[in-house]
């Protein structure tokens, strides 16, 4: 009786037949997951994309600059309220980006590095923000943060990036920066009192793209941050306390108080609403397109951030 065994080169070429069918399997389901994802969170109905128009009444494209790229904005240059009469001016000399330097068209990039070296955009009366409902959405690449103390640069403050006073009274509606990290929010009463909220993102965004959105619902008290497109805080504020409206404001993007940022910023837009998390997704996908488009990201990056986007579904 012959017994049979199977030699070590026959049992070696089965253990690479098996291993080639397993990787092409798991390339396979691997591909099949992100391009379902894709779709998925690229299926957005109509009445989406309809409800933010609806409520969009402020944005800074920064697509209208005539200015020479790569150089500075002279000072007191109109950046035009694309959406509304929210009009701001330039101070200190932000350099003009574009092209792949940005989301979509052209940009800013705030350089705030020296004490001679503070730019921002700005009105000093007329900003119109008597929304009692509201979101603030745009696309930030900071390079770090900073605050301009006794001619000191730090990392230790939040970059500034919007304020919101009431003019002729100095009362502060809102103050917003962010750190490496963290997203801080200074939310303020009509009696005075002021919610702070210093959240930590998870995420070092630094030297890269992220949609930073935040909304606010007078009526609820709810309150709501998102780093590109994922929520990170839920929660109420201010319980019987009713947010300071102002429609003759004074703002400042760029910089809060003494508090300055550095970096790019695109695609700047106010909302009288607080926008659902799939309006927020959607405006993430759609910056997203840009930046694929402009050959800003590579499309295994887009992939990787849709894919991320649908695993917080």
């Amino acid at each position: 009786m012959n017994n049979k065994s199977f030699t070590l080169i026959e049992l070696l070429v089965v253990i690479v037949i098996i291993g080639i069918l397993a990787g092409v399997i798991m390339i396979s389901t691997s591909s099949s997951i992100s391009k379902a994802n894709i779709a998925k969170l690229k299926v957005f109905d109509n009445s989406t994309r309809n409800s933010m128009i609806t409520n969009l009444f402020t944005e800074y494209s920064f697509d209208e600059f005539s200015g020479t790229v790569n150089q500075a904005v002279v000072n007191a240059t109109l950046v035009n309220d694309d959406w509304g009469s929210n009009n701001l001016y330039t101070e200190g000399g932000p350099i003009l980006r574009d092209g792949n330097d940005c989301i979509s068209g052209k940009c800013l990039d705030f350089i705030n590095d020296s004490a001679t070296n503070l730019n921002r955009i700005y009105t000093s009366s007329g900003f119109d923000f008597s929304s009692s409902a509201f979101t603030i959405s745009y696309w930030v690449n900071k390079r770090g943060s900073c605050r301009y103390t006794s001619g000191v640069y730090s990392d230790n403050y939040a970059g500034g990036i919007m304020e919101i006073v009431e003019g002729g009274t100095g009362n502060v509606s809102i103050y917003h920066g962010i750190r490496t990290t963290e997203f801080v929010l200074y939310l303020c009463f009509s009696d005075g009192d002021t919610e702070v909220l210093a959240l930590d993102m998870n995420k070092n965004i630094l030297n890269d793209w992220h949609l930073i959105t935040f909304s606010y619902n007078n009526s609820t008290k709810d309150v709501r941050a998102y780093l590109d497109g994922n929520i990170f805080y839920n929660n109420q504020a201010g319980l019987g306390k009713t947010f300071r409206e102002t429609n003759n404001g004074v703002v400042n993007i760029g910089k809060y108080t003494t508090y300055w940022t550095k970096g790019k910023m695109d695609e700047f837009r106010l909302y009288g609403a607080a926008l659902s998390d799939a309006e927020v997704k959607q405006n993430y996908i759609a910056g997203l397109d840009s930046l694929l488009s402009n050959g800003s990201i590579s499309k295994e990056d887009y992939d990787q951030r849709i894919n991320e986007l649908a695993y917080e579904e």
